[in-house]
């Protein structure tokens, strides 16, 4: 068992199809303690034993015994224990389809428990717990389809094995950062170019107009000289709950700078980028933004306006 030719008959892109829900992860290792038995009982049962063999499959049945009915983590562990053990010995390939089973039931396991993890951050804030977590069920995805695509199964295990660990630690970060407030409201822009100012908005109307699309329009109002307004807008359209990156220009995004005073002008966007964290269930967007546009009336003007965001949105 030093080596198997790695066949699954799930893709990846197919696990989320089945569940394990009524299944804990100790029980996914009973068939194989099933099996390690009797080939025990038959590697026992000869006139010349081989020892080897039967010392291996005795350490593979004390891993076993070990399984628990929670802790992924731990069984993940023992199964990468028993593989290692039956890799090191010739005379275990009767075991090789009991093995390749089990590897095939934690993967779709893993890869289940994961999405489910990446679906409930959904409903968290944009937060640096939120970040580490994302960045954690990157690389569960990313073990596990490593894992799938290696031919040895004692690396394949130890691989899995990791991908269940670091499940475990993302799994964490996503109760914390559900349990994070929300960010702190407040909406300021930086603009430089024809025109140098701060905008830190008198009111901000921040609205939904169908599922996914919020615009906002952040005002501050000049109450001494030059007097007026300045005004920035932000279209961001087709949102999905989490984290966004939009390219102002594509699929109707779009931004603006009105410097509404006399002789002032208007800026609408060429090209930027909006960074939102749209979070559905609470009704909040935050984010950051940067963009430059030309001036409308004076040709050869330009500003580049940059700042951030955050806070609740409503529906006009």
């Amino acid at each position: 068992m030093k080596k198997f030719a790695l066949v699954l008959s799930l893709s990846l892109g197919l696990l989320t199809q089945r569940s394990h829900a009524n299944t804990t992860p100790g029980a996914v290792l009973e068939p194989l303690k099933t099996s390690v038995s009797n080939e025990l009982v038959a590697a026992t049962n000869t006139a010349e034993p081989d020892k080897k063999l039967v010392s291996a499959l005795n350490k593979s049945i004390t891993f076993l015994d070990r399984a628990t009915d929670s802790d992924l983590a731990a069984d993940l562990k023992l199964f990468s224990q028993v593989s290692a053990s039956l890799g090191k010995v010739d005379g275990s390939d009767n075991l090789d389809a009991s093995v390749s089973n089990v590897f095939e039931a934690y993967l779709e396991f893993v890869w289940t428990a994961t999405v489910g993890s990446s679906n409930r951050l959904q409903n968290a804030f944009a937060s640096k717990t939120r970040t580490s977590a994302e960045k954690n069920i990157a690389l569960v995805f990313r073990y596990l389809t490593d894992a799938n695509g290696l031919q040895d199964m004692v690396a394949a295990a130890k691989l899995l094995s990791k991908a269940g660990t670091k499940w475990a630690v993302a799994d964490a970060l996503v109760e914390r950062a559900l349990d994070a407030p929300a960010p702190k409201a407040g909406f300021t822009a930086q603009v430089t170019g024809a025109v140098s100012t701060t905008v830190k908005p008198d009111a901000v109307v921040a609205n939904e107009l169908s599922a996914g699309n919020v615009y906002i329009i952040a005002t501050d109002v000049l109450l001494k000289a030059p007097y007026g307004q300045r005004v920035v807008t932000l279209t961001m359209l087709n949102l999905v709950a989490g984290n966004n990156t939009l390219t102002i220009g594509i699929g109707g995004v779009d931004a603006g700078f009105a410097n509404n005073i006399a002789g002032g002008d208007a800026y609408g966007a060429d090209s930027g980028t909006i960074t939102v964290n749209y979070n559905p269930a609470s009704h909040s967007v935050s984010g950051t933004f940067s963009f430059t546009g030309a001036g409308g009336n004076a040709p050869g003007t330009s500003v580049t306006v940059t700042g951030s965001f955050s806070g609740a949105y409503g529906t006009p």
